[in-house]
């Protein structure tokens, strides 16, 4: 069994050793597998960011629906002078619940713009970031097998020791985007909740704040290849694992 071991980390190493050489050595092929990386890499960022910026419009743009209401009410009256009228007082105004529900409107088909652009983005991406997160598992537990069976004051473990931080930088990176985009989606029911409904909205408003609010309650779970959840959770379990398996044959070593 050692004598397999050995035999599988010499070639690690041996792989390793070439990567780094064609990457030091700046080949053609290298630099556009870089850059179609990322590429990748800097659309998946860009589209999380996009997603998360609009939860955080909408989330902003709920808890303002009574001056929203406002301002479009004194746009439409033409009166934009008395800036300090009371709202208590267009509480019975027709006029006024129309620009309410307006503005309720537009939250509602904000949303369902932000789930289809987020569906369409799960679609693309899934497979992709499933196997970039598996492939980034085994070469962390690769990474951590070599580790073991090199000298720790030695140029090959600062390389690899660099590489190992990098994968996991990178597994980390996709694991807080997925988290950070659920947590963004779970904002919008709080902000349905903490808008001033009671005060502004009729009981066929409440119904629609109603319905907009259970589905809103689904969270939205950025998933690789369908079968598990890209969040920090998933990356605590790959850390758990990849510490597991340095543990389990630094031991052996010893």
């Amino acid at each position: 069994m050692s004598f397999v071991l050995t035999k599988i980390t010499q070639l690690l190493i041996r792989s390793y050793s070439l990567l780094t050489i064609n990457i030091l050595g700046h080949t053609e092929r290298i630099r556009s597998n870089q850059e179609l990386r990322d590429s990748y890499q800097n659309v998946n960022v860009y589209c999380a960011l996009e997603v998360g910026f609009q939860f955080k419009v909408l989330h902003d743009s709920i808890l303002n629906i009574e001056p929203r209401a406002v301002e479009i009410y004194r746009s439409q009256q033409g009166n934009r002078k008395d800036e300090s009228s009371d709202v208590e007082g267009l509480i019975e105004d027709p006029l006024f619940h129309k620009c309410v529900r307006e503005c309720l409107k537009e939250n509602i088909l904000h949303h369902i713009q932000i789930v289809r652009y987020f569906n369409l983005f799960q679609n693309v991406t899934s497979p992709i970031l499933g196997v970039s997160i598996g492939v980034s598992m085994i070469f962390l537990a690769s990474l951590s097998l070599v580790l073991t069976k090199i000298q720790i004051f030695s140029f090959d473990a600062v390389k690899f020791t660099f590489f190992f931080f990098l994968e996991l930088c990178f597994a980390f990176g996709y694991c807080f985007m997925g988290t950070s985009l659920t947590e963004a989606s779970k904002q919008i029911p709080n902000a349905l909740y903490n808008c001033p409904w009671f005060k502004l909205l009729r009981n066929e408003e409440k119904k629609i704040l109603l319905i907009f609010e259970m589905n809103t309650e689904n969270s939205l779970v950025l998933k690789g290849n369908g079968l598990f959840v890209i969040d920090l959770q998933l990356f605590v379990q790959i850390a758990r694992t990849t510490y597991s398996i340095f543990n389990i044959f630094s031991s052996r070593e010893k």
